[in-house]
């Protein structure tokens, strides 16, 4: 062993010879599977084993397999010596399970070479390949042999008292049939020990030959490839170690070959490989129309079965076909190309169709019997066929070991059959899209659980609901398949009722953080901005079905795209209505941050299935959204009421019972767009129309804390809160005989006086409704500042009458207060003024502008230009300024009626905080 002439040999008859002789040497029983190991590393112990020895032990010692303790009650029957059957007996061994090995050839003949992905050079060089095979992957491409990897792994299964029996054909299982007697194999000869072996845990490893029943195998077809391997000796002379191996030349990458290749020999090729290991090995596809030509196919068929049958192909101009190839691509440096032999003594050459690969649609199940269950699972080609132009085979075989082995150390700790079955379809929905990119790369710290080797794996995507017919459970009375009986541990959690809505978006924003981390451009950090690119949505979806997605192919900046993917598989595979369009994720400022909470709340409720008891779901919700749409509002038929397209939950309005675009609500006769509570609704058309009011109010007197009297200024964001209908009518009526009680106007009154002076507004805006008015933050204590405006002297004298006439015939309650004096300053005079104050001046606040709550606010010139829109006037009412000059005496500041002036000087009206909080009333002198 390991050098000497004891473990090596070429066919595993020889090997087990070999190895019998070993045991019976150093007499220790290969059969005490439980201290064969312990024994066989005491009783030879020279320099080469130990090193052997110290891998295998630095294997064993990994916390995964408990020190052999795992499944030490278990027993397991593996189908199939290949690479893949026997790495799954090396791990199921180191679990400490007893392992039977059958396979049907009495030798390893296969010459063809195998591409090796890092991990598993990696996994076989820690097991000791290289200590049985020293020229393992010595050469420039990663590549073995595929009877040089069977033998090393069958010398490491026979050291871990793995028994291996060839030449015994399996021919199906045997059901309990009573009593204590268990799962067995129907194997031919029947007198073989193997048929006395009972276990519960049975692997199939045979590829394509056998599948157990309650398997479903899935075919891919595609376009016809036609694939033709051949192997020649390799004499390991000088010269043709300075041959050139090729990895695989695709036609599209060098048509130049391919063409000469075609045009000087007539050989016609897609690709071609050559390895360069025991044998020299060719593997390339031909296309059927030179097959023809040359004579290697006799006649054609459209069916690919009758094309390729023995009987259609022709042996000698198939040799000569491979022949013509190998030596061409090697520029004729391979002297005396000799085709190696195969296992039945013919020239090894052969060609065979992989435009159909097969894949299983499940990868493990259960069944059982009398109270006996047996596991059972699939590994290597039986799963999955592999694609040899990628080295898929050995790559994805091991992996596939793996994570069996996985299982099975579930079933040996007493995990449920279905939560063990739904855990394994998990990670099968992984196996297919593996590849060296999106696999863990710190290969030293690989072993059988998934989470080392896969960076995002899930275990939880399947649940057991899923997988409960891969159960299988027979009465034996009524021999009829029973129903598996679902033991769902209940999940511990809070209280829903006691948990605030912080918490709840806490707790949603670390589920969406928890299965969407280590994804390449996903880092979510919140519940909107985050979700921005649509990457963060994709990686969710492929964390709990990775078979709908493929993340390798996404454009992290193209983000409508991306988006739209995502959108598109929630709604067609969970009915999850989009939140906006894709489009409006790109050009959108800020994303709502309530719409994302719902949306990600039901993507997390339709991906882990969890059924919100009922009251729990309300306090969470209720919180951010007041109306909840049932499940046929809220799917993907919604449309919008006006225009019958599609609806987005963040576009959407709601008037009258109807659903709509808040663009799409307008008016059915003028197209003005209507807003809530200023249209009227007519039930026989379905239309709405807006109600004929005029411009809002453009000041309001509103009573706050006391008597004091401020002005709201319409244009202003922060205004005074104002009453609602209810105080309104609390308030005493103003009284002539009180003057220092100002007349004050309702809301109400103000609509109705501007309805009667506009009644044909132009543009129809709504009225406030009163009980709805907003409520805003305390202002600072409020005052009543009266800022004198000269009256343009061009004004003509009729108009003048008019706003008299007007105003006479105003209720009391409106009427505007009386003006004051106008000041008259000369120059040098307010040059004096500006030089005793010491308040820096400051231009005056937009709300300068506002004007009085008498009715004469329309009639004036500069007031009408302000509210049609004119910014030339408007600009100048806002930056005019009034002064007065300090020293002039108190008494010629006071309003007619002996109403008191307010004590704040008009220079004070470049305070910041006024400017902030307070309109200036202006009154016009009257006359």
């Amino acid at each position: 062993m390991c050098g000497s002439s004891r473990l090596n040999g070429s066919a595993p008859t020889k090997t087990q010879q070999n190895f019998i002789e070993l045991c019976r040497h150093l007499k220790v029983e290969p059969r005490d599977y439980k201290h064969f190991y312990s024994k066989l590393k005491d009783r030879l112990n020279y320099w080469k084993a130990k090193d052997l020895w110290q891998k295998i032990d630095k294997r064993a010692a990994h916390p995964d397999y408990e020190q052999g303790q795992a499944c030490h009650q278990h027993k397991c029957l593996v189908l199939g010596a290949g690479p893949c059957g026997l790495r799954t007996a090396i791990e199921l061994a180191l679990l400490g399970a007893q392992v039977v090995v059958l396979d049907k050839r009495v030798s390893f003949m296969r010459n063809n070479v195998l591409h090796l992905w890092l991990y598993t050079i990696r996994d076989l060089l820690n097991l000791g390949a290289k200590k049985f095979y020293g020229r393992f992957c010595s050469g420039s491409i990663h590549h073995i042999s595929i009877r040089q990897l069977q033998l090393i792994l069958l010398k490491l299964a026979l050291i871990l008292g793995v028994e291996v029996h060839t030449g015994v054909t399996f021919e199906g299982l045997l059901e309990p049939a009573g009593g204590s007697t268990g799962w067995r194999a129907q194997v031919s000869p029947g007198s073989h020990t193997a048929a006395a072996f009972e276990f519960d845990v049975f692997i199939s490893a045979g590829g394509g030959r056998y599948v157990p029943d309650g398997f479903k195998i899935k075919e891919l077809r595609g376009k016809l490839a036609i694939g033709i391997t051949a192997n020649f000796v390799n004499r390991h002379t000088k010269q043709e170690a300075q041959v050139q191996e090729i990895s695989g030349v695709a036609r599209i990458y060098n048509q130049k070959f391919f063409q000469e290749l075609q045009s000087e020999i007539g050989v016609d090729l897609e690709n071609i490989v050559y390895y360069k290991d025991d044998t020299h090995y060719f593997v390339m596809t031909a296309k059927k129309g030179s097959l023809l030509k040359k004579g290697v196919i006799k006649q054609d068929f459209p069916d690919v079965n009758q094309l390729l049958a023995p009987a259609n192909v022709n042996q000698e101009a198939l040799q000569e076909y491979a022949y013509d190839a190998a030596d061409f691509s090697t520029d004729h440096m391979l002297p005396d190309l000799e085709f190696a032999k195969n296992h039945a003594g013919r020239p090894d050459v052969a060609m065979f169709d992989f435009t159909c690969m097969h894949r299983a649609e499940n990868a493990s199940l259960v069944k059982e019997r009398k109270g006996k269950r047996l596991l059972v699972a699939l590994v290597g080609d039986s799963l999955v066929e592999p694609f040899w132009p990628l080295g898929t085979g050995i790559a994805r075989g091991f992996l596939a070991a793996f994570d069996t082995a996985w299982m099975v150390r579930n079933w040996g700790k007493g995990v449920l059959p279905l939560e063990l079955l739904a855990e394994r379809e998990s990670m099968y929905q992984l196996l297919s899209q593996t590849t060296p990119e999106n696999t863990s790369k710190n290969y030293a710290s690989y072993s059988i659980d998934p989470s080392t080797r896969y960076p995002n794996v899930s275990l939880s995507c399947i649940k057991p609901t899923q997988v409960k017919r891969l159960y299988d459970i027979e009465d034996c009375k009524a021999k009829k398949p029973m129903k598996p009986i679902i033991i769902i541990k209940p999940k511990k959690g809070k209280c829903h009722t006691t948990v605030t809505v912080s918490m709840r978006l806490e707790d949603l924003l670390s589920w969406c953080q928890k299965n969407t981390a280590g994804y390449k451009h996903v880092k979510v950090k919140d519940l909107s901005e985050s979700w921005r690119s649509g990457m963060a949505l994709c990686a969710l979806i492929h964390n709990f079905r990775p078979e709908l997605i493929d993340l390798s192919s996404l454009d992290e900046y193209n983000i409508t795209g991306t988006n739209k993917l995502a959108f598109d598989l929630m709604e067609r595979e969970f009915g999850i209505t989009p939140v906006m369009r894709a489009s409006e994720m790109t050009t959108c400022g800020k994303i709502d941050q309530l719409s994302m909470v719902v949306y990600l709340t039901q993507i997390r409720n339709a991906l882990t299935e969890k059924e919100t008891p009922a009251g729990n779901e309300g306090p969470f919700l209720e919180a951010f959204i007041t109306l909840k749409l049932s499940s046929s509002e809220v799917g993907g038929s919604e449309l919008c009421y006006f225009c019958n397209k599609r609806l987005y939950v963040l576009e959407r309005g709601s008037a009258e019972g109807k659903f709509f675009h808040r663009s799409c609500f307008n008016c059915y006769q003028c197209g003005s767009t209507l807003r809530q509570g200023g249209y009227t609704f007519h039930s026989d058309t379905g239309n709405g129309e807006p109600v004929e009011i005029s411009s809002p109010p453009p000041h309001i007197s509103v009573r706050r804390k006391g008597s004091y009297k401020i002005s709201v200024d319409p244009d202003f964001e922060e205004s005074a809160e104002c009453l609602t209908p209810t105080e309104q009518k609390d308030q005493p009526p103003s009284n002539s005989h009180e003057p220092n009680k100002p007349s004050e106007l309702n809301l109400e009154s103000t609509g109705i006086e501007n309805q009667q002076n506009n009644g044909s507004a132009s543009v129809p805006v709504p009225a406030p409704r009163a009980s709805k008015a907003p409520l805003y933050p305390p202002l600072p204590k409020p005052r009543t500042v009266h800022n004198v405006l000269p009256q343009p002297s061009h004004a003509p004298k009729e108009s003048e009458q008019n706003q008299e006439e007007t105003h006479h015939n105003l209720p009391p309650e409106s009427k505007s207060k009386p003006s004051l004096r106008k000041l008259q300053l000369s120059e040098e005079e307010k040059a004096e003024l500006l030089s005793q104050d010491s308040d820096t001046e400051t231009p005056a606040s937009s709300s300068a502008a506002s004007t009085s709550s008498s009715s004469k606010q329309h009639e004036g010139g500069e007031e009408e230009g302000y509210w049609s829109g004119g910014t030339a006037t408007g600009k100048s009412l806002r930056n005019r300024r009034c002064m007065r000059r300090k020293s002039e005496p108190p008494a010629s500041t006071q309003p007619q009626h002996g109403k008191m002036r307010s004590k704040f000087s008009p220079w004070n009206l470049s305070s910041p905080r006024l400017q902030q909080r307070f309109s200036v009333l202006r009154v016009a002198p009257s006359g």
